[in-house]
């Protein structure tokens, strides 16, 4: 008997290892859906919607691209990020372009300069301190922290606008621009470029970004509105930019 055991053992059919992997996944699937079916009155939808949330959850949660910003939100242990819509972004992607382009031409204008009387280590600690300002994610927070003050506040802001950066970067061109310059992707030279032609084309097209996204935060703009530039206006941008 044992040696019809081990003949039909020997003439039994090899299972491959992709087959068994197959059988395994087959096997869960259907212990999952057995699970779910006592629980739940439409089982496969109610999977599906686990298994994506799950997904987008791990995906939203790799903000190691922007190790600089996330180092600077203290309490972001306890905070939980809200999703906001495309407006509420632009709106302070916006705000937040206004600001730097002010501080960039101000500090090429010298206008923040120290007095020419202070004492040496007096401007070396000015000069270490606007180097540092000059980081792009340090300027972020410093933004907020001037507006809001409270550290919760400023904490929970910065946690929100990285939150919705990352998770709508790859769906608007102009948030994956503004994600590379939180990233430090690119410089504060790349940056100074960028906001100088931003500069330039709101003047020739008549049109304040900050103002157009603030109206779409009120409901009196549509969000997907798209700007063009005419041949015309786009020859003058680049006549300014480049001469």
């Amino acid at each position: 008997e044992d040696e019809e055991s081990a003949a039909s053992k020997e003439t039994a059919p090899k299972t491959s290892p992709a087959a068994t992997r197959m059988q395994r996944i087959e096997s869960a699937r259907k212990k999952i859906a057995g699970v779910y079916g006592r629980r739940a009155s439409r089982p496969p939808l109610e999977m599906a919607r686990m298994v994506g949330a799950m997904q987008q959850a791990e995906a939203l949660a790799d903000y190691s691209v922007y190790p600089r910003l996330t180092s600077l939100i203290s309490l972001r242990g306890r905070l939980e990020e809200k999703k906001r819509p495309l407006s509420w972004l632009m709106r302070l992607i916006e705000e937040i372009y206004d600001a730097r382009y002010v501080h960039d031409t101000a500090e090429t204008r010298g206008e923040d300069a120290e007095d020419a009387n202070a004492d040496a280590s007096a401007m070396a600690g000015a000069a270490a301190k606007e180097r540092f300002s000059n980081m792009f994610p340090v300027f972020v927070v410093d933004f907020f922290s001037k507006r809001y003050g409270l550290r919760t506040l400023v904490d929970q802001t910065c946690w929100d606008l990285l939150y919705n950066t990352h998770a709508l970067r790859k769906e608007h061109v102009e948030v994956e621009i503004f994600a590379r310059f939180l990233e430090e992707f690119y410089d504060s030279d790349d940056l100074l470029f960028f906001l100088f032609v931003r500069n330039v084309v709101q003047k020739e097209i008549g049109v304040n970004f900050r103002n157009r996204w603030a109206d779409a935060v009120r409901g009196r703009r549509s969000a997907r509105e798209v700007l063009w530039l005419s041949h015309r206006a786009a020859l003058t941008v680049a006549r300014v930019v480049f001469a």
